[in-house]
C-alpha cells in the first residue's frame, strides 16, 4: 500500500482498541453524523436495517467506551454522540476521514483484529 494510502496510527489504533465490528462502527458514525438527535436502538436498527437486540449490544458497548451517552427518557434507552474529550472526538473525525475514503482499509482492520475483542 502507498505511503500516502495508510490509515494513520491513530485511526490504527482507535479501531484496533475500540472497534469491535462494522456493525458498531456504522451505528458510531450514524450517531456521529446526527450529534444533536438521541436514537434508540430501534431506531438505529431501523435506520441501519440491522437486528434491534444486535443494535441495543453495540449501543451498549459504545457506552462502556465513552464514545456517547445515554439520556433518559420513558422507555427504550437513547444515545447520542459525546466522546468523553476533544482528542478523542478529533480521532474520530480521522476515523469517520478514513472510512469514507478508503473503507475497504478500515473494514479489513477491523477484520484483522476481530479475534483479539
Amino acid at each position: 500500500m502507498p505511503e500516502d494510502r495508510r490509515l494513520s496510527e491513530a485511526v490504527t489504533a482507535f479501531v484496533r482498541g475500540s472497534i469491535s465490528s462494522v456493525e458498531q462502527l456504522a451505528i458510531l458514525l450514524l450517531l456521529r453524523a446526527n450529534p444533536f438527535r438521541s436514537w434508540s436502538a430501534t431506531e438505529v436498527s431501523r435506520e441501519l436495517r440491522g437486528s434491534e437486540h444486535s443494535a441495543g449490544l453495540r449501543l451498549s458497548d459504545l457506552l462502556a467506551s465513552k464514545l456517547v451517552e445515554e439520556r433518559s427518557s420513558e422507555g427504550e434507552p437513547r444515545y447520542v454522540y459525546a466522546p468523553a474529550s476533544e482528542a478523542l472526538r478529533g480521532t474520530l473525525d480521522a476515523v469517520a476521514e478514513a472510512y469514507a475514503e478508503r473503507p475497504h482499509a478500515v473494514i479489513a482492520l477491523i477484520y484483522s483484529d476481530s479475534g483479539s475483542h
